[in-house]
């Protein structure tokens, strides 16, 4: 399992304004290397595949193990529903408050590509807060 990183702007908005925010995970074409300093303006093109659409993220039970508060994310299945159109590279997944316009967390996950019916990627999300290693 791969880490996300989470850009400067996401820091700053999971320590202070998540709590009932909207959040969904997306898809991205542009080709950008997520960074500390990445803003959702970088991503630019979403993903247009057929069937897609962003996921809204309903997270789990908290849980604190050894003093750190987990807390599940629903995994975020995206599945191309016809062969029609072009085939699409996905770059990156993104975590997002579009109401806010903040990346909370962001991964390049190597070329995901949707060509074919049923061509899927999933994406699963576990935030951490309090003390960690």
């Amino acid at each position: 399992m791969s880490t996300a990183i989470i850009p400067d702007e996401g820091m700053v908005y999971l320590l202070g304004k998540c709590e009932g925010a909207t959040l969904k995970v997306k898809l991205y074409t542009t080709n950008v290397s997520v960074g500390k300093s990445t803003v959702l303006a970088d991503l630019a093109t979403e993903a247009s595949f057929p069937g897609y659409a962003a996921v809204t993220v309903s997270w789990g039970s908290i849980t604190i193990p050894a003093n750190v508060a987990t807390n599940v994310a629903v995994s975020a299945t995206f599945t191309r529903n016809s062969s029609s159109g072009s085939p699409q590279t996905i770059k990156v997944w993104a975590l997002v408050d579009e109401s806010a316009g903040k990346i909370v967390c962001a991964r390049n996950p190597g070329d995901q590509i949707f060509t074919n019916t049923g061509d899927a990627f999933v994406v699963t999300i576990t935030a951490k807060e309090g003390d960690l290693p």
